[in-house]
């Protein structure tokens, strides 16, 4: 039996395993392309919408056989009051690639700060869980002491 307080924390709770789990997927993900994945060198030429308010650098970027393709980033930005904030790439700047081996087309950008951010979100979302939980000890502690839980 969980009253306000608790539900509160199962929701914090729920919310952050959400995060926890899709965080360390991508994390795993990009650790696993790193080790196992062909890499290969992109240049940046462009920039596709890729969210209501930002857009996703385009790399294009030549196979093991030679065949070009292009990869578009999973790390967007916004546009600023004058146009697009170019903060990471301009056109031009070369970047890592990595995909799985015959599987060019699920190429992604090979960066330390996608998986910085990956990390961040992963604890963030760990004392999100940790606070869900804290949350409803506390709560059911209480009630234990009023005479609601024997």
């Amino acid at each position: 039996m969980l009253g306000p307080k608790g539900l509160v924390g199962g929701l914090f709770a729920i919310i952050g395993a959400l995060f926890l789990v899709l965080s360390l997927s991508s994390l795993a993900q990009g650790l696993w392309l790193r080790v196992k994945g062909e890499r290969a060198e992109g240049v940046i030429i462009g920039w596709e919408p890729c969210g209501r308010y930002s857009h996703c650098p385009v790399a294009l970027f030549t196979d093991i056989s030679g065949k070009q393709h292009q990869a578009v980033s999973s790390v967007g930005i916004g546009r600023s009051s004058s146009g697009l904030s170019k903060i990471a790439y301009e056109n031009g700047d070369k970047v890592a690639i990595a995909y799985p081996a015959g599987h060019p087309e699920q190429a992604r950008f090979v960066s330390n700060g996608s998986q910085l951010i990956m990390v961040f979100i992963a604890l963030f979302a760990s004392a999100f869980v940790a606070l869900g939980i804290w949350i409803i000890r506390n709560e059911r502690k209480e009630m234990r002491q009023e005479g609601w839980i024997i």
